[in-house]
């Protein structure tokens, strides 16, 4: 989040995310942003401080507002099913998710699928069924994809595609411990795997010696074949099960950090690797 405010403190434009330049998801980069409101600022200062009292007000108003006299809690039950349908409608059937890209994890959704599908499993099947697949099958596709850190083991802030393949390279606390959750309430028997790397993550890379946890990490690397071969034992097989190659296979335009990524979605079979190898018989021997 950037905002940008007067001397007296007050907001005049804010936005949750620029991109580096103009290049990038038809949004205006920040240098333009920073050039364009100072150029703002010099010519029209008087109109940008009245609307940064009006912006400042509003948000006053909306902060402070108190229920009026009268005025009854929204129908629970109403609520639930629009809020259903609404992740039904937006649902992406092919690769999970509730969205366009960029795709953002979205914790609070899969707790509340999974906590709807817990409560009406017995009276409204088809909803409870639903509800249940469109969470258990995103946070598959999660951490099968790329913004699961596969070598460290948890969560990148968010996808720049649609299909989980390319993260922006930000890990937050607060997104780790939400999908540590749920993660664990969808109680999967893949997910294990997921909450115990999470967990260690969180306590391994996260925890200040000093006490509490960072809030934080960022992290701009390259995954290199080389660079695999060099870290991890079983390299060969590791490259081929993730697809990573000595060219770059990703858009620049999607992750223009990284020169070599690889998609991880692909998932070679022991026999598979063993066929491109042109082994006759799959053993262990084919991974060393």
């Amino acid at each position: 989040m950037s905002i940008w405010l007067t001397p007296e403190l007050k907001p005049l434009f804010g936005g949750t995310y620029f991109p580096p330049d103009d290049r990038y998801y038809g949004r205006p980069g920040f240098k333009t942003v920073l050039l364009t409101l100072a150029e703002q600022w010099k010519a029209k200062k008087t109109v940008i401080e009245e609307q940064s009292s009006v912006i400042l007000r509003t948000l006053q108003e909306g902060t402070s507002a108190s229920e009026a006299s009268g005025q009854s809690l929204p129908d629970l039950k109403a609520c639930t099913e629009t809020l259903y349908y609404q992740l039904e409608r937006s649902c992406d059937q092919e690769d999970g998710g509730f969205a366009k890209e960029p795709k953002f994890p979205q914790p609070v959704s899969f707790n509340f699928l999974i906590r709807l599908y817990a409560k009406c499993k017995g009276s409204f099947s088809d909803m409870a069924n639903s509800s249940l697949e469109m969470a258990t099958f995103t946070l598959l596709k999660m951490a099968k994809g790329g913004i699961f850190d596969h070598i460290s083991k948890e969560f990148h802030r968010y996808s720049t595609d649609a299909i989980w393949h390319v993260p922006h390279f930000e890990k937050m606390l607060y997104d780790e411990a939400q999908l540590l959750f749920s993660y664990a309430e969808a109680y999967q028997e893949e997910f294990a795997e997921v909450v115990q790397d999470i967990a260690e993550y969180i306590m391994r890379d996260l925890l200040n010696p000093a006490g509490g946890f960072y809030s934080a990490e960022e992290q701009i690397q390259e995954i290199l074949k080389e660079k695999v071969k060099d870290t991890l034992t079983l390299a060969e097989v590791f490259c081929h099960y993730f697809n990573i190659q000595e060219k770059e296979n990703v858009d620049p335009i999607k992750s223009p950090f990284w020169k070599k990524l690889s998609r991880g979605h692909k998932e070679p079979t022991v026999c598979d690797f063993a066929s491109a190898k042109h082994c006759e018989k799959p053993c262990i021997l084919c991974f060393v």
